[in-house]
């Protein structure tokens, strides 16, 4: 399992894309397609987004899905790595770059959450 929170995140950073900040559905322009006025609803804890005029709906692989064309294989394929950084570890977080982004650098944020199985806790 993905932590959504942080692959969203990297999707935004990856396509240099405004993510907005704040907690709850916040409102930003629809990652999907290109338009002038903010027509998306865009979740971050959650990492979800909704866009109101295209009908785009999901997380950040189903953006990846729709900017490459890709189907879901594909799309973790890229993932993996385009955006995992190295080793392709991708799995409980998307490990961030120094610098990368519009959102500051890894210093300043928060580490990723690990999935633990519940086998495991």
């Amino acid at each position: 399992m993905w932590d959504r929170s942080a692959l969203l995140e990297a999707v935004y950073d990856y396509y240099d894309l405004p993510l907005p900040t704040g907690s709850g559905d916040r409102k930003a322009k629809c990652p999907v397609h290109e338009e002038r006025r903010a027509s998306a609803s865009v979740n971050t804890e959650q990492g979800v987004f909704l866009c109101f005029a295209c009908g785009a709906k999901g997380s950040g692989i189903d953006i990846v899905m729709a900017r490459e064309g890709l189907d879901y294989g594909g799309a973790t394929d890229f993932i993996e790595k385009h955006l995992a950084g190295e080793g392709g570890a991708l799995r409980g977080g998307v490990p961030r770059v120094k610098g990368a982004g519009v959102h500051g650098s890894a210093g300043d944020r928060k580490p990723a959450s690990r999935y633990v199985p519940s086998w495991l806790r």
